[in-house]
């Protein structure tokens, strides 16, 4: 069975307007040593399932942070843009379906990047 972190990864994958940006540069949880920009991380932060009558429903909505990485303010823009058209509202795999939830622009003063992170409710069954 596919996970909702393989679904996810797949679907970022498979917008264009992401690899058309980022190539494969996608990765889990943090930016390698010394990375290539722009680039795209994901990791799961919060993981809710619902309850039904003390059991479980297997509906889950786990929170995802996204988070788009580039050398400059419009890169990171136009990274988070792509992103967000490829999820928000859209089928994510396993009858999940994602939804914005908070998103804000950063910088990293260490290193002058711009960054974006995001957070994606995916609603799905386990």
């Amino acid at each position: 069975m596919t996970t909702i972190e393989e679904s996810l990864k797949t679907v970022l994958l498979a917008a264009s307007g992401i690899t058309d940006l980022i190539g494969a540069r996608l990765h889990p949880m943090e930016l390698p040593q010394e990375p290539t920009l722009p680039a795209v991380t994901f990791q799961r932060i919060a993981g809710p399932r619902e309850h039904a009558m003390s059991e479980a429903s297997g509906l889950a909505y786990p929170i995802f942070q996204i988070t788009s990485w580039a050398e400059t303010y419009t890169g990171v823009k136009a990274l988070a843009a792509a992103v967000l058209a490829a999820l928000d509202g859209q089928d994510v795999g396993a009858s999940g379906t994602a939804s914005i939830r908070n998103d804000t622009d950063m910088l990293d003063t260490e290193t002058g990047w711009y960054y974006i992170p995001a957070d994606y409710e995916i609603a799905h069954q386990e």
